[in-house]
């Protein structure tokens, strides 16, 4: 249960326009006074660097049909545990990557494309 503390002689809301101590913007004078303002916080730091870009596993080729027949072609874009590999892995466009996730899951249900990564050898 909650029990009311004792009164104290410090108001929480008061009368209206009734500012604390530290008047309307407080201590701190205000947003971002102790960053110094708008954009002044970066530039103490040095810039962001970014890793290099990996080289892509796979280029498609221009001419190449992607078709759920083509295991081979399919088994480059799998992983060894039978997982679908992104496109910033493979390097294939949006199109190329929903076209080739397609054609996995359709050789995976025909049984010509292994679906946990073990092979039938």
């Amino acid at each position: 249960m909650f029990r009311p503390g004792p009164s104290s002689s410090r108001s929480r809301g008061g009368a209206k326009g009734a500012k604390g101590a530290r008047g309307a913007k407080g201590a701190k004078g205000g947003r971002g006074a102790l960053r110094g303002g708008r954009g002044e916080g970066r530039e103490g730091r040095e810039s962001r660097r970014y890793p290099p870009r990996k080289p892509i596993k796979f280029q498609l080729p221009k001419d190449v049909q992607i078709d759920y027949k083509e295991i081979s072609l399919l088994q480059k874009f799998v992983s060894d545990r039978g997982k679908i590999l992104s496109r910033r892995f493979t390097g294939a466009s949006a199109k190329e990557q929903r076209a080739l996730v397609r054609c996995i899951k359709q050789a995976r249900f025909l049984g010509l494309l292994t679906i946990l990564g073990i092979s039938n050898k």
